[in-house]
């Protein structure tokens, strides 16, 4: 088997694992290309020197440097840095390997888009935070009070957030109540 790209030694050094081997391949291809080295960490908990490219969720950890390969399979995890595509080039990957490294702002097209919140979620947090109850929203909404949990619930890992508290704080920084 011959491959058409060759390593590269001497650029930053990446992980990349991805669930599908023909998108393993585009994506080495592409890491290659970019003047990346390439490193193998084939346990889950094995994270390369400098950052990790994934489509995995459970590789994402709450350390920093993660890229995540975005192809529509998955929603994008909390904790990632940056999202590139098959539509990716080498040098925008290369811009956005470059800015995580020195801690500088990433390329607007490998931004994380901002997660939003569902009508109905924005709707409770904004209830929320004038302090009324579970029960209360419950019954000002016409919905059960599990069903206002679960909302609130998934308010909350949207949000990124320990408590209530930090998500109606989070929802309202971020203009979603």
């Amino acid at each position: 088997l011959q491959l058409p790209y060759q390593s590269v030694s001497d650029g930053p050094k990446v992980g990349l694992h991805c669930r599908l081997p023909v998108l393993q391949m585009a994506y080495t291809q592409l890491v290659y290309r970019a003047g990346l080295t390439l490193v193998n960490a084939t346990a889950p908990s094995d994270r390369p020197s400098d950052l990790l490219i994934t489509d995995q969720p459970e590789r994402v950890t709450s350390g920093p440097r993660t890229i995540w390969l975005h192809h529509g399979r998955h929603s994008i995890p909390p904790g990632v840095d940056g999202v590139v595509t098959l539509a990716t080039s080498a040098e925008l990957l290369r811009q956005l390997v470059e800015a995580l490294l020195t801690e500088q702002p990433i390329p607007a097209d490998c931004a994380v888009p901002p997660l939003t919140l569902s009508d109905r979620e924005q709707e409770i947090m904004a209830l929320l935070a004038q302090g009324l109850r579970d029960r209360d929203i419950a019954q000002q909404l016409h919905i059960s009070e599990s069903t206002v949990k679960f909302h609130v619930n998934n308010s909350l890992t949207k949000l990124q957030a320990k408590n209530r508290y930090e998500g109606v704080y989070r929802a309202a920084i971020a203009g979603n109540i």
